[in-house]
């Protein structure tokens, strides 16, 4: 939208703004003193700015009888451009508040990882963060782990540009959020070495169940689907996974792990590998990102992740 003399100024591309919104508010309100009031401007300002953007576009905006203004097919039309062109900016400036509207050289990426999994290396994502690094050696990267609820929080307030979540079993994120499936596991259960032991109710009648107590998350997604296939094991708590690897090689418990990481060490070989049926211990991880805050370097970090799904 312009004058009839070039705009470039600042100023002059603020006020354009803000009739956009003076014309918003108008043809919500259809009522210039009640328009007025929302805007918390005078009345006479108001039908000022109006008049100026319709003077400035050519086309009456509004249809004045004595009674009652109306939308006029030009004012119609309009509604949905200027809706999108705020939008817009608000991005923009959203972005600009964010550190994203900058060069190249001066690119950043901030990365949030869920601490509920810490062998982000077997599920492949440290490897194509690696890959992402090589090929953009100009962008910064910021990481570090918290707790999955840190993580969400971290992406709505915009201290994250991304993170790599664990989904439970029809876990969700809030609907500001938006998720890309990077792989799918599931937990098993990992015994004490036993060709007697079938099953994993009868390892855990036999041995119990270790539980790692700085874990909840996983904790309570095991105790979840055994209560579902209605076993109680008797719980062995410890205070971190090196406690919980003594006492399950010495053949004291069970001890619950992810697929892809039993079957990527070989000093759990000789363990019995024994699977939960409830699809309660289904893991997702997901790359979790902010829907109206549009990083650049997201995007291009998630085109090396297109395969994973």
């Amino acid at each position: 939208m312009y004058n009839e003399k070039e705009r470039s100024s600042e100023e002059d591309v603020i006020m354009e703004l803000k009739q956009l919104q003076y014309f918003l508010t108008v043809a919500a309100h259809l009522n210039f003193s009640r328009a007025a009031e929302a805007l918390y401007i005078s009345q006479p300002a108001l039908s000022y700015q109006i008049a100026e953007l319709e003077r400035e576009l050519g086309v009456l905006l509004f249809v004045r009888d004595r009674r009652k203004i109306y939308l006029s097919p030009a004012g119609a039309a309009l509604v949905p451009l200027a809706q999108n062109t705020l939008e817009d900016a608000a991005k923009i400036s959203r972005m600009a508040e964010g550190g994203l509207l900058v060069g190249k050289e001066e690119q950043q990426l901030r990365i949030g990882f869920d601490d509920t999994e810490e062998h982000y290396d077997i599920s492949g994502e440290t490897a194509k963060i690696a890959a992402y690094k090589k090929a953009n050696p100009q962008v910064h990267l910021e990481m570090g782990a918290f707790s999955f609820q840190e993580c969400v929080d971290k992406l709505l307030e915009g201290s994250l540009d991304v993170a790599f979540l664990v989904l439970r079993h029809q876990e969700n994120v809030p609907n500001d959020l938006t998720t890309k499936v990077v792989c799918e596991d599931r937990l098993m259960l990992l015994a004490p070495a036993d060709e007697a032991i079938t099953d994993y109710k009868e390892a855990l009648d036999k041995y119990g169940l270790i539980m790692v107590d700085s874990k909840s998350r996983g904790r309570r997604r095991m105790l979840r689907a055994l209560k579902e296939l209605q076993v109680e094991p008797q719980i062995i708590a410890v205070d971190s996974f090196p406690a919980g690897f003594v006492y399950l090689q010495s053949g004291l418990g069970c001890l619950q792990f992810p697929e892809r990481y039993i079957n990527s060490h070989q000093s759990l070989a000789g363990m019995t590998k024994l699977p939960v049926p409830s699809p309660a211990v289904e893991l997702k991880h997901v790359a979790a990102w902010h829907k109206q805050r549009l990083n650049p370097t997201v995007w291009e970090l998630l085109r090396f992740f297109q395969d994973a799904e």
